[in-house]
């Protein structure tokens, strides 16, 4: 169920609709753990016409040490357009992803300027929308290629969608680009959430509820799930 996110999905609906008439686009959608982002983003992936190209990343933490270990898993759908590319940067990116055939080596740059132009190539055959889930996870190679790409996209059929855990350290990588924060759910939302639990939570309790998680759906869910009779129905 996904609740109290209208204005976000219309958000991303519109940066669809300007990658599909060539003008690209990023946006990141910080959050804290339990905010909705992973919810969000598969309805958003769901709703997308069958003409688009969905590619899709997850940053892993048990994966930090594998070197382009996000940049495989994200580009395996379009490794059809790898031989398009020039000699250098299809030799780096063919050898970063381990690509039958290809040779070793090549340095960081040219495997991000060969994901750039990968990118750029898939779009041409289709508008290509990339959406990363936990980036704050994704090994640095791997983080380096996208925001390589998120930084030098323009004019085509292409959007990037990069949803993250509020940390330091990514939010300071993620600068510069328009951002979307989900914010906690208001009452009413709240209301309708919790109503799944099959409790009768009375107003009051989730009124209370609400303010003491910041409207955070996970917290909610948790938060609800501990209480006692006395407490859902409203009585202190």
């Amino acid at each position: 169920m996904l609740l109290g996110r209208e204005a976000e999905l219309h958000q991303l609906d519109d940066l669809v609709q300007r990658a599909r008439g060539g003008i690209s686009g990023v946006v990141v959608i910080p959050g804290e753990p339990g905010s909705g982002k992973t919810s969000l983003l598969e309805h958003f992936i769901s709703s997308l016409a069958q003409d688009v190209t969905v590619l899709r990343g997850l940053g892993v933490e048990s994966e930090a040490h594998l070197a382009y270990a996000g940049l495989t898993g994200l580009f395996r759908p379009i490794f059809e357009f790898v031989p398009e590319l020039p000699a250098m940067q299809r030799s780096a990116l063919g050898s970063a992803l381990a690509l039958e055939g290809s040779e070793r080596g090549g340095d960081q740059l040219a495997v991000a300027a060969g994901g750039l132009a990968l990118l750029a190539a898939a779009a041409l055959r289709a508008p290509t929308i990339v959406v990363i889930d936990d980036v704050q996870w994704l090994e640095p190679s791997s983080l380096f290629a996208v925001l390589f790409a998120a930084r030098r996209i323009a004019n085509d059929r292409l959007c990037i969608v990069l949803a993250a855990r509020a940390d330091p350290g990514i939010d300071a990588l993620l600068q510069g680009f328009p951002r979307m924060p989900l914010g906690g759910l208001n009452l009413d939302d709240a209301m309708q959430l919790l109503s799944t639990l099959k409790a009768d939570i009375s107003p009051n309790a989730v009124g209370a509820l609400v303010e003491a998680t910041g409207g955070n759906p996970l917290a909610l869910i948790e938060a609800a799930q501990g209480l006692d009779q006395w407490q859902i129905a409203g009585v202190h």
